[in-house]
């Protein structure tokens, strides 16, 4: 089995940290946004637990001369100013998702329906999106043109699809054509100038938690000797991988599993992920999930349907996250046992896991627990 990965419950809003450049202009500063679930991680108003330090994903860049910068919220991790003193502002979004979203063609068609256009297949990929290399990572550059439609005027779309390695990066900037035209140029100069890295930022982990140690990847994992698995360590669960399902590495203990599933263009992921007592409560917890498929959180867990479920003789609650129109959908299993919870949780594309939905649910059944152990 792989070795342990982190599955780090994080805050609601992004902080950019302004790092020194050693660049001698005064109108070129480089700005680096944390990594962070596309979440909402409580509701409004509602304290959020201590933080520890943990090894992530982020993203710098340089800002053009001219251009200003505002902090990230809810899905959104910056908005950048292409016009600061316009009202309206130009606003160029920077938005993670998880790599199961990292789709070109999907996201293309989902930009094209919101412009008025009609889906494309992937012969006519090449007519919206460039493919460019920055910094050795194939980036998306698209620009598409749209039609007046249900009482919108028409818009035009400037974004870029960056793929990192623990989730991808999008920016997109949307407005009239006119306007957004005389900034086509120098949207591709500054994607030219961003890099994803790692670093050490301040992650959401429950009050009390251990700090987590970044690295400590294990040894790799053969696919094909994954039934009756369990994750080394002091992992007590055991299970049985599904048939398609692929077995990746993970590099932290927060982690006990972590698996793959594709089906042609549509991925999704499976973790299993573990951590001391009820991390937040129900209602944190089920907004923070609707947020990373861009939903608004509820007042109340009656507005989101919960099921009772039993793991090895354990009462535990499952729950399915989607709305109409979504691109992403979740199925989460959680199961309390003794001083902790455990996460059994698919994220991907909605397709997807609503056909993986009942081999989800069996997956679940089948986890069983060490005799004694937490």
């Amino acid at each position: 089995m792989g070795s342990h990965g982190l599955q780090s419950i994080l805050p609601a809003t992004a902080t950019l940290v302004l790092i020194l450049t050693g660049c001698s202009q005064d109108d070129i500063r480089t700005y680096s946004a944390p990594k962070e679930a596309p979440a909402a991680g409580a509701p409004a108003g509602e304290p959020m637990p201590a933080t520890e330090a943990t090894a992530t994903e982020t993203v710098r860049w340089e800002l053009p001369k001219g251009w200003a910068e505002r902090p990230g919220e809810g899905m959104r991790f910056a908005t950048l100013l292409l016009e600061p003193e316009s009202n309206p502002p130009l606003e160029l979004r920077v938005t993670p998702l998880a790599l199961a979203a990292r789709d070109p063609l999907a996201n293309i068609n989902r930009w094209r329906e919101q412009i008025g256009l009609g889906p494309i297949g992937p012969a006519d990929l090449d007519r919206v999106a460039r493919s460019v290399d920055i910094a050795g990572r194939t980036v998306h550059l698209v620009d598409m043109t749209g039609v007046a439609h249900a009482n919108q005027p028409v818009r035009r779309i400037l974004a870029a699809i960056l793929p990192g390695d623990q989730q991808v990066w999008f920016f997109l900037v949307m407005d009239e054509p006119e306007r957004i035209g005389q900034y086509a140029a120098a949207f591709e100069a500054f994607m030219r100038t961003v890099r994803v890295e790692h670093a050490v930022v301040a992650s959401e982990l429950p009050l009390g938690h251990p700090p987590l140690e970044a690295g400590g990847a294990g040894p790799a994992t053969d696919p094909g000797s994954m039934a009756g698995a369990s994750a080394p360590g002091d992992n007590p669960l055991h299970w049985t991988t599904p048939s398609g399902w692929v077995e990746s590495q993970a590099t932290n203990p927060s982690r006990l599993a972590s698996m793959s599933v594709v089906d042609g263009a549509y991925r999704a992921e499976v973790t299993i992920t573990r951590f001391p007592g009820a991390v937040g409560g129900m209602l944190a917890n089920v907004n923070r999930w609707r947020g990373q498929i861009g939903l608004q959180p509820v007042a109340d867990l009656a507005q989101q349907p919960i099921e009772g479920i039993e793991i090895d003789g354990v009462s535990a609650q499952l729950l399915e996250i989607h709305a109409a129109g979504a691109a992403q959908r979740l199925l989460i299993v959680l199961i309390p046992r003794e001083d902790f919870t455990y996460f059994v949780k698919m994220t991907g594309d909605e397709a997807l896991v609503a056909k993986q939905h009942n081999t989800f649910v069996q997956f679940a059944r089948g986890i069983h627990f060490d005799h004694g152990a937490s």
